[in-house]
């Protein structure tokens, strides 16, 4: 245990447990995230089976959003860019480094990202529910969205705060809905023909 650095409590105890069962999209459908910043690959990895997704990305400056990017995601870049269709360097960015799963829950809009206009939002909170079960767990302490943050093994330390089925629930969910939203600009892809996605996705070559 000494040499972990994500200190984890579920429910009032502490315990190891792996990303995938803290957010387990085979109990919850629905995910309304916080993170002052974002890992695309995490979201490729973790986020893309939940059925509704809402993310908020608190950090304003869209430069710590940059990542590496292959030759095809370059090509994307230059497609989106013509085409004008999205309005911003971080939108592109994530969009590329979104999995083809992830960019077709965008499409449909079932995968919303959300970024703060006015003001920088350092909340780290991620609510599931699920509204066939009245299953709802809430996530909150110290980890962005990132594999670092999450790992067992990174250069910084971690902690966060699992609990199922809390009283608190439905304030942190006024919290996201009512106080979060009046400062955030909603970046959906409504306008994106999907047969322009799907020339996305064979410059991708993608089957």
């Amino acid at each position: 245990m000494e040499n972990k650095t994500l200190f984890t409590i579920y429910n009032e105890k502490e315990v190891e447990i792996s990303i995938s069962e803290i957010f387990d999209h085979n109990k919850f459908n629905r995910l309304r995230a916080v993170t002052y910043s974002i890992d695309s690959s995490f979201c490729n990895s973790y986020l893309k089976q939940f059925k509704k997704t809402e993310l908020i990305v608190g950090i304003q400056d869209d430069k710590v959003q940059q990542r590496t990017l292959s030759e095809n995601e370059i090509a994307l870049r230059s497609v989106i860019e013509t085409s004008k269709l999205l309005n911003s360097n971080f939108s592109s960015t994530l969009l590329e480094s979104f999995s083809r799963t992830l960019q077709e829950k965008v499409c449909e809009s079932q995968f919303s990202v959300l970024v703060p206009v006015a003001k920088t939002i350092h909340t780290k909170l991620y609510l599931m529910d699920n509204e066939e079960t009245g299953e709802t767990r809430i996530v909150i302490g110290s980890a962005n969205l990132s594999n670092q943050a999450f790992s067992n093994n990174s250069n910084q330390f971690e902690l966060i705060e699992i609990r199922d089925n809390s009283e608190l629930f439905d304030s942190y969910s006024r919290y996201f809905d009512e106080k979060l939203r009046f400062h955030l600009h909603l970046w959906k892809l409504k306008e994106l023909n999907f047969q322009i996605f799907l020339v996305f996705m064979r410059i991708f070559r993608i089957e």
